[in-house]
């Protein structure tokens, strides 16, 4: 499923999934620096939100960009 799924543009984080310095505001660069320093926001477990093996709108559609295939117009529609 995840094949699936482009990511997100995210043009301020580097292949490690960290800000540029040379790219985010110095807001941003403190927002990481709690986040993954004082607060501890990145030494919490991730919640198991799509595990459930139930149908859940993940709004994919937001990343998806319709196209004309064989006459019909494909979309992203309904949950995943």
């Amino acid at each position: 499923m995840q094949g699936l799924f482009d990511f997100p543009p995210a043009p301020k984080l580097n292949v490690f999934g960290r800000l540029d310095p040379t790219q985010a505001a110095a807001g941003e660069l403190r927002g990481q620096d709690l986040f993954s320093g004082k607060g501890r926001c990145a030494n919490c477990p991730a919640l198991p939100r799509s595990t459930d093996n139930s149908m859940h709108p993940l709004r994919a559609g937001r990343f998806f960009t319709p196209v004309l295939v064989g006459g019909a117009m494909m979309t992203a529609d309904g949950t995943i």
